[in-house]
């Protein structure tokens, strides 16, 4: 969504006129009231009735009237009402254009909004020269860091990549999420959007392993962000099973991991959400040919229920985890904890090259949340010590942990 100077992020600074009437005075105080209070739906139904009164005692074309206009617009958008957003500005821009200027920061973000709406019938090489325009308007009118702007160019980046420019968009991409990161801070929503797109698209463009270590990384702050259950987390969880489940001698845990997102996505999407769907395929083909691998080995009937047995922990306590990320925060102690328990099992289980995965990030995190002298750090490099002699490990492989 666009950030207007006016109206969007700060409607209490829309001001009534110094001869507003106490109608009038009322309707803005209850208006900024119920958006102060998060109740955006109340707010948009009180600024209607501001902007009805408005428009009757100052007239249509009146600025004050036009900037209540653009943020009631802008409003139906975050509330979903799309259409009825899109056709509003359309009426609008003539009106901003002739009475504010095309360069008016209302005007500039009623051009921002409308072009925000792409229906299915959308032109991309339109799309993309729209935004391309609105991107230099934009670094004139707000500045080429402002959070408007770098929306602007998030959407040239969509665009490019639809036309097929993959290369052009993921560098597109990337630096977007660079300013956004500076601008805007690492864990900011919009932030977070850039950078799962551009991770997206350099694993899709054959850059697993780049993309596979920035995924893993945005998992927990996605979903703290938009929460653990949305499906921009989901989504990054499943494309962290999805490439990193060609580690060597993780079998197991591949499986597991994709048990537990499958669970997720049926409680939150549902059994039928396309994302859901593709979840569960890997799944079961992940568990064919794990099954067909003890089968091969001629694993006796005891070793094979004790390695049944394991898997079945492993995916309780994976499903752990995650449960204690959501109620305490990925960086608590009941996490760290259950992730301590997680990679001894993984040890007791001699599944070495996992074990030695989880423990080395594990001791990372210890060392830099509860410092080198806790007894969980001490514990974790006690546990870290097998994988000296048992699972030498390639060193690349130590960050590349799919995400449950």
């Amino acid at each position: 969504m666009v950030a207007l100077h006016r109206g969007m992020g700060a409607m209490d600074d829309v001001d009534d006129g110094a001869g507003a009437d106490d109608t009038a005075a009322a309707l803005h105080e209850q208006m900024n009231a119920r958006h102060a209070a998060g109740d955006l739906a109340g707010a948009l139904a009180v600024a209607e009735q501001l902007l009805a009164e408005s428009r009757q005692r100052l007239g249509p074309q009146h600025p004050d009237a036009l900037s209540l206009a653009v943020a009631i617009a802008n409003w139906r958008q975050h509330l979903g009402d799309l259409a009825a957003a899109a056709e509003e500005l359309g009426r609008l821009l003539p009106l901003l254009e002739s009475e504010l200027g095309a360069d008016h920061v209302d005007t500039v973000s009623a051009r921002h909004m409308l072009a925000s709406y792409a229906g299915p019938g959308t032109d991309p090489l339109a799309a993309l020269i729209t935004w391309i325009q609105l991107f230099a308007v934009e670094q004139r009118v707000f500045g080429a860091e402002h959070e408007t702007t770098l929306g602007a160019r998030h959407n040239v980046a969509i665009w490019r990549r639809h036309l097929g420019d993959v290369v052009g968009a993921v560098d597109e991409m990337a630096q977007v999420a660079a300013y956004r990161w500076r601008v805007l801070g690492e864990a900011h929503p919009d932030t977070l959007v850039s950078r799962l797109a551009s991770a997206t698209w350099r694993g899709d463009a054959g850059d697993t392993g780049a993309a596979l270590a920035d995924l893993i990384a945005l998992v927990p702050l996605l979903g703290n962000a938009f929460g653990y259950e949305d499906e921009q987390t989901l989504s990054a969880r499943y494309l962290c099973a999805l490439w990193g489940q060609d580690l060597e001698s993780r079998e197991l845990e591949v499986v597991a991991d994709w048990a537990v997102l499958v669970d997720d996505e049926i409680r939150a999407l549902g059994v039928d959400h396309p994302l859901t769907v593709a979840a569960q395929t890997a799944l079961a083909a992940r568990r064919a040919e794990w099954e067909a691998s003890l089968d091969e080995g001629g694993c006796p009937a005891e070793q094979r229920s004790a390695v049944e047995d394991l898997m079945e922990r492993v995916i309780v306590m994976k499903r752990e985890t995650a449960d204690r990320s959501r109620e305490f925060g990925d960086e608590s102690l009941p996490v760290l904890r259950a992730r301590y328990d997680l990679a001894r099992a993984l040890w007791s289980g001699n599944q070495y090259t996992g074990a030695a995965i989880a423990t080395d990030r594990l001791l990372d995190d210890c060392l830099r949340i509860v410092g080198d002298q806790h007894e969980l750090t001490v514990a974790t490099r006690a546990l870290q010590a097998p994988a000296k002699h048992r699972a030498p490990a390639n060193p690349a492989d130590t960050r590349s942990q799919t995400g449950a």
